[in-house]
């Protein structure tokens, strides 16, 4: 599963509105890592050295030489080192499921960096109100108007336990048609996929003007955990309220969280 969270970006932001200079002695606030873990998926981390910031000055590089160690269950792993901070151990080499206790540890600089995670459930009764939308020809750039007489499409599912959620979609077919073609990102990229914020709620309403592509697309329900969540709420935070980021990394910065996810497909055509 290819999820991502620019997590760097966001602790950069912080640090710079901090104007402060990391310390290479102070591993707790210059390591970040970044890892995901869900059923039927590869494990994988990266790590991140920040080595000083400021205003006009950040210098960020990729620890490549740990030894990273996985425990599922208390059952021992270790990664695979790749390239660019990257470590990563193929689903084919370990079993992930649902409620596994998951922690992960290495040591860099003398400091030993680990965190802990469960793996959430399956979402439950995961429902969508269509299965098909029509969408109207932006051919002449994005005209919000346009889709006054399309109702909403509202997904949802069973949250017994007011656990966090998140909705995201991306197309089936990543060489699908633009809905609008001038919907780019600011490097000429075409657009990210699509996804709200996390919430406790059952169920989520959205709008057809969110949907980017044309074609089959997947809606994908993210089942996630606290600290996921948290990190969300944080990126919140202005300069002129700011606050530590929320991680659960023992001596260091980041996120190393299980989520697990159900998918829908979801048709979007083109109106003639």
């Amino acid at each position: 599963m290819k999820f991502k969270h620019k997590l760097i970006t966001i602790f950069l932001l912080v640090l710079v509105a901090c104007e402060k200079e990391y310390q290479t002695e102070n591993i707790s606030r210059n390591i970040v890592v970044e890892g995901y873990v869900s059923p039927g998926d590869s494990v994988g981390i990266q790590i991140f050295r920040i080595l000083k910031y400021s205003g006009s000055d950040s210098v960020v590089t990729t620890v490549d030489t740990c030894t990273v160690d996985i425990f599922v269950n208390n059952k021992h792993f270790t990664l695979n080192k790749l390239n660019s901070g990257y470590y990563r151990l193929k689903v084919s080499s370990l079993a992930i499921n649902e409620g596994d206790t998951i922690k992960m540890s290495f040591s860099v600089d003398g400091y030993s960096v680990n965190a802990s995670t469960q793996v959430p459930a399956k979402p439950v009764n995961f429902k969508s109100s269509v299965t098909s939308v029509t969408m109207p020809s932006m051919s002449g750039g994005f005209n919000k108007g346009a889709f006054k007489q399309f109702e909403p499409l509202e997904f949802s599912w069973e949250n017994k336990d007011n656990s966090y959620y998140m909705v995201a979609v991306k197309p089936v077919d990543e060489t699908s048609e633009l809905i609008n073609s001038r919907d780019t990102i600011d490097d000429g990229r075409r657009v990210r996929i699509f996804r709200n914020e996390p919430s406790t709620s059952s169920s989520y309403m959205m709008e057809p003007f969110q949907f980017r592509y044309y074609g089959k697309q997947y809606v994908i329900l993210y089942h996630l955990n606290p600290e996921y969540a948290s990190l969300y709420k944080f990126t919140g935070n202005t300069s002129l309220n700011i606050t530590e980021p929320s991680t659960n990394v023992v001596n260091g910065l980041g996120i190393f969280t299980g989520m697990n996810t159900d998918t829908l497909i979801i048709n979007v055509i083109k109106q003639n």
